[in-house]
């Protein structure tokens, strides 16, 4: 019997940020993908990013299906939070991994900044119609000279702030032992990046990575971040930042444990947590941790193999 540790996503609406409500209602909720299919079950579903655009709610979100181990970006979108248009495919390479998909407006036009740490760059798509349906290869705005040695996660989970005239870039890696927050800065969204004089401005597996966009919330500024101290996926904390300039970064925790795990729902965590304001309401997004079993993977993924249908190595 195989375990696979598995997302999905909520939805929800509540009264503030940048904190979870443990009230808060939910408004979409993605089904818990347990049931087995022979061929890719649909089994993660996370990383949900939301934008408003034209009077619609956008979100993104990544999807990995078992036994391919490579993600790729899906979008649904609604005008009023209660009906959901069916999930259209934006990104998907059969030889890279998407996930993280933060979406932004700079100067009119939709930008999308996937993680694609597997080729060890970050890469910036720009949308090509109004309904974002379609977004093409604009630029690499970052990218090792070469392949490190050691590097478990390379450019993961990257989040894009404007303060003033300046674009601060956050971007995680991580050895065989610990995650490093590293800090870039810009006078250009697509570049070109310097390394901000005190990076990495955090070295921890509890704190060390982005767990979602940068949070304005009342005059000051946060960052979520995810645990993954103990089990990939399993906690959400804020931290809020005290300075941000080009030769400064200075930030301390605010509070642990976000996501209720006293709900049964959320017992076994999540580690994203993104916000947007959408027609006087505030909407949040999380994902959700949970395991499941499949008794016939371990036989599935061995037909595979032997029939040449496996093709991705897992990232």
């Amino acid at each position: 019997m195989t375990v696979c540790e598995c997302f999905t996503i909520d939805i929800s609406v509540q009264n503030s940020k940048p904190f979870v409500d443990a009230n808060k209602k939910s408004v979409l909720q993605f089904p818990k993908r347990t049931a087995f299919s022979l061929f890719y079950p649909e089994i993660m579903q996370a990383d949900p990013f939301l934008f408003v655009y034209n009077s619609r709610l956008f979100l993104f979100y990544e999807e990995m299906l078992l036994g391919r181990g490579l993600g790729f970006i899906k979008m649904v979108s609604t005008t009023d939070l209660k009906h959901w248009t069916k999930p259209v495919t934006i990104t998907h390479d059969e030889k890279c991994h998407f996930s993280y998909p933060f979406v932004f407006e700079e100067g009119g036009d939709i930008y999308m900044m996937p993680e694609t740490g597997c080729d060890h760059n970050i890469r910036l798509y720009k949308a090509v119609n109004d309904d974002l349906t379609r977004f093409e290869l604009y630029k690499v705005i970052l990218a090792r000279d070469k392949e490190p040695e050691n590097l478990y996660f390379d450019f993961a989970d990257s989040s894009l702030y404007k303060k003033g005239n300046t674009y601060y870039l956050f971007t995680s890696y991580c050895d065989d032992k610990t995650y490093y927050l590293e800090l870039y800065t810009s006078s250009r969204f697509d570049g070109d990046y310097k390394l901000h004089p005190e990076s990495p401005i955090c070295v921890s597996n509890k704190y060390g990575r982005c767990a979602g966009s940068l949070i304005e919330a009342n005059g000051k500024l946060y960052r979520p971040t995810q645990d993954c101290e103990i089990v990939y996926g399993g906690q959400v904390h804020i931290m809020e930042i005290d300075e941000l300039t080009l030769n400064t970064y200075k930030e301390h925790l605010v509070k642990e444990n976000v996501i209720p795990q006293e709900q049964e729902y959320y017992k076994e965590g999540g580690h994203q947590v993104n916000f947007a304001e959408f027609k006087g309401q505030t909407v949040i997004a999380t994902d959700v941790r949970f395991t499941t079993s499949f008794l016939l993977e371990r036989i599935r993924l061995k037909i595979m193999k032997l029939l040449h249908l496996r093709k991705n190595n897992e990232y």
